[in-house]
């Protein structure tokens, strides 16, 4: 592996601050994917697997700990400079794991170019 891991989760967190009281969906996450790996998320329902997509997909901000993305600090991003991080996922040169996590939130249905491009990544 050249350089720091494509994807870095470090002490990731999420509270949501209810009315009834707290709700933490990500209790201190640390994760480490290198480019090109594929990594499957799983776990009941719940577990904060959404959760921890939109964070990945810089769609929410985390409560607390570092998210980097190709050594850049995503947590120190304001949700302008995080808008432009969504849409570089768009780019060939991306990672198939962000750009999918990234493209899975849009809503939208996967096109022919769309699962081209990404065994193009492969």
């Amino acid at each position: 592996m050249n350089g720091p891991p494509l994807i870095q989760f470090a002490d990731v967190s999420k509270v949501y601050h209810l009315e009834s009281g707290d709700l933490t969906a990500l209790n201190h996450i640390t994760l480490d994917i290198n480019e090109g790996e594929f990594v499957a998320l799983m776990g009941p329902s719940g577990s904060g697997k959404s959760t921890l997509l939109y964070v990945l997909g810089c769609l929410i901000h985390p409560t607390g700990g570092t998210y980097r993305l190709e050594g850049r600090d995503i947590t120190r991003l304001n949700e302008r400079d995080r808008a432009l991080v969504r849409s570089q996922a768009r780019s060939p040169r991306r990672c198939a794991t962000w750009a999918c996590a990234t493209r899975f939130f849009s809503w939208t249905r996967w096109t022919r170019s769309d699962w081209a491009r990404l065994r193009a990544i492969r």
